[in-house]
């Protein structure tokens, strides 16, 4: 309601503070002290609005208009932002405010946990900490690195000159070449004369289960270097060239990758899974080969290339390395929410926008039943959620009852960002799914007994387990269901 002419001076006073807590985001909070301190942060969140702000010699007229003005425009402007790839949170609201992503949300990860910095470094986050992930080459802030548990199985994962290690024809030396995170990377030398220079360490498997096998390499003299699995998987392996950034399968694993590291470095992984259980020898493998990909060859015995980051875990896809020395270490997961009473959270309607990409195969999840969540809302009886299985998907089900489940077409490929909103109201859902609008359909949920929002995670099964798998650049929450051109306009 705006401000009348002739209202009581405490009730204007009452209102206009009203007025400035949910702009407090904007003119960055404090009491103010004076009309002088009060104009200025109005004329804040005037300028926000395209208003014309009020003058020092402004009548009371003309300033109770634009007063008026940002009352009218402010409910419009609700909102909660989480912009993580700038690493810029804010709420237009009721104790309204603004700071980084991490004072706004709560992260919970009982761990350490990598990530690269704008540098293109690797850094370790502590625990509890969020992960603002970059492209290692380019640079590029690629958001929120949201990742389930993991535990890398191998001991020293850089220490290769420790008996952990077996090594065939081949030895180690400090470089002074930097390693992904600036130390001080081990250079494998190869033999001298004609034989195998192989690196392995043994551990245990278990049959049916799938093991992703990994880690960063740099050409040296050398450039060419074949990654296997050990006898414990006839699929797994490949030959990598590091000058090309070109992969050849050579026993068809279940997947591979390359991804360019800056520096030189590359993380080349395979994926198998294990023909029997029990100890193994070989469970990670690494030969130097000729330029023909022969892992016999005659050597120099100095000549050679750079291993970094070894990482052996269960799963169909590498996440982040994890670290070891002398024992395997656990990347507990991520779980980022934020209470919907700490933004402004409509009973009845709310739009939601995130712009976001999964690292997880969509074959994933027929193997695994491994879901990524995108966000969920969750209540005492109520949920929906936004979510990768083969297809994206939102579900979600109405004072527990049955699940009502909408399909969104298929998962693009691994790494791919998406910018998908959705409007929830009278029991409806309509959706933009990168600019391509879809007809509203039935999303069944009571949006009143919603008290949790989960960010970058489903609302069913919240401990971690079907988190993201990967980066979330911005979620963006508004108390209101937008008209169709309003969603498609969150695609800009």
């Amino acid at each position: 309601m705006t401000i009348a002419s002739g209202e009581a001076k405490a009730e204007v006073a009452a209102r206009i503070s009203d007025l400035l807590d949910e702009w407090g985001g904007i003119h960055g909070g404090g009491e103010p002290a004076t009309w002088g301190d009060v104009r200025s942060q109005l004329n804040a969140a005037l300028v926000f609005n395209s208003i014309e702000d009020i003058g020092a010699a402004e009548s009371g007229l003309r300033a109770r208009e634009r007063i008026n003005a940002l009352i009218v425009a402010t409910p419009a402007q609700r909102r909660l932002l989480l912009d993580f790839a700038d690493d810029y949170g804010l709420v237009i609201g009721p104790d309204g405010r603004s700071g980084a992503v991490g004072e706004i949300v709560t992260s919970q990860r009982a761990s350490g946990a990598t990530y690269f910095d704008a540098d293109g470094l690797m850094q370790v986050a502590g625990n509890n900490v969020l992960r603002l992930d970059h492209d290692p080459v380019t640079g590029e802030a690629l958001g929120a690195l949201i990742e389930e548990q993991r535990t890398n199985f191998l001991l020293h994962s850089e220490a290769f000159e420790n008996t952990a290690w077996r090594k065939v024809g081949v030895t180690f030396s400090a470089s002074g070449v930097p390693a992904p995170d600036g130390s001080n990377a081990m250079k494998m030398h190869e033999r001298t004369g004609t034989g195998l220079s192989r690196l392995d360490q043994g551990g245990t498997v278990t049959e049916g289960v799938t093991y992703t096998v990994s880690g960063f390499v740099r050409a040296g003299e050398r450039n060419h270097i074949e990654l296997r699995t050990g006898s414990w998987s006839s699929s797994g392996r490949i030959l990598v060239d590091l000058t090309s950034g070109v992969v050849t399968p050579i026993s068809s694993p279940e997947a591979y990758s390359i991804i360019p590291v800056y520096g030189g470095w590359y993380r080349i992984s395979l994926t198998a899974t294990a023909a029997s259980s029990g100890s193994v020898t070989q469970l990670w493998v690494a030969h130097i080969t000729d330029e023909h990909g022969n892992t016999t060859y005659s050597g120099d015995g100095t000549s050679g290339l750079y291993v970094w980051g070894a990482q052996v875990e269960q799963g169909a896809y590498p996440t982040s390395y994890i670290p070891t020395q002398g024992s395997q270490v656990t990347r507990a997961a991520d779980q980022v929410r934020l209470a919907t009473s700490a933004f402004p959270f409509n009973s009845s309607e709310v739009t939601i926008f995130a712009e976001f990409a999964t690292n997880r195969p969509p074959e994933a999840y027929a193997t695994s039943n491994d879901r990524a969540g995108v966000w969920g809302l969750l209540g005492s009886d109520n949920t929906i959620e936004l979510r990768y299985q083969t297809q994206l998907q939102l579900e979600g089900r109405r004072d527990g009852g049955s699940f009502v489940n909408r399909n969104l077409g298929a998962q693009p490929p691994a790494g791919t960002f998406e910018k998908v909103a959705v409007a929830l109201a009278n029991d409806q859902s309509r959706v933009c799914r990168n600019g391509v609008l879809m007809p509203p359909a039935d999303n069944p949920v009571n949006l009143a007994d919603i008290h949790t929002l989960f960010v970058g995670n489903t609302a069913i099964a919240s401990g971690g387990a079907r988190v993201l798998k990967g980066p979330l650049k911005r979620l963006a929450c508004y108390p209101r269901a937008m008209s169709d051109a309003e969603l498609q306009a969150l695609m800009s």
